[in-house]
């Protein structure tokens, strides 16, 4: 499994953000985010995180969420890193702040409409997890939740836990989270 250092070897790489669990790289003439973590279980953790949040979207027959959200999943994960897409569009942020918002899409309605039906329906500890996190992404946009208009979809590449959360995702039952 490489390390971030290995991964440096390889290819060129810039700081974006540091963050509480870690920093943030983006590699060169990419969109693409490396994240690097002080704690290497902290990797690991956000790993099974973004999978089952992936997978408690796709799971949702009630509403049929992945038709309007879904949650990124890393498409490499190191020792103490994850290499996360790149996503080509606009970001939540963009279509909510006050000045110069870009024209919202007809899905944003929805996704606003989808959420709190979503979190309701959240009953088992884990996926309860994960519906707060959801929740906070989407209430709280950033740059991180990105809508595809070829896709006509928002992925959360982002859940950003903090430390104490990814703590708290590592204390349940290992049956609800570990591969």
């Amino acid at each position: 499994m490489r390390t971030f250092a290995d991964l440096c070897t390889t290819m060129t790489l810039h700081h974006r953000r540091d963050a509480e669990v870690g920093s943030e790289y983006m590699i060169a003439g990419s969109n693409v985010a490396v994240w690097v973590f002080h704690r290497a279980a902290d990797a690991e953790a956000t790993v099974s995180l973004h999978k089952f949040a992936h997978l408690w979207i796709h799971r949702d027959y009630d509403h049929d969420a992945w038709h309007i959200l879904d949650v990124d999943v890393p498409v490499e994960a190191g020792a103490d890193f994850v290499v996360m897409p790149g996503r080509v569009g606009n970001t939540l942020e963009s279509f909510t702040r006050k000045d110069e918002r870009a024209p919202a899409p007809p899905r944003l309605a929805e996704l606003q409409a989808l959420i709190p039906k979503i979190v309701a329906a959240a009953t088992e500890p884990a996926d309860q997890w994960i519906a707060q996190l959801v929740e906070r992404r989407i209430a709280n946009p950033d740059f991180n939740t990105v809508f595809v208009w070829a896709d006509q979809r928002f992925y959360i590449q982002d859940l950003a836990p903090s430390r104490t959360e990814l703590d708290g995702w590592r204390a349940l039952p290992a049956s609800q989270w570990k591969e």
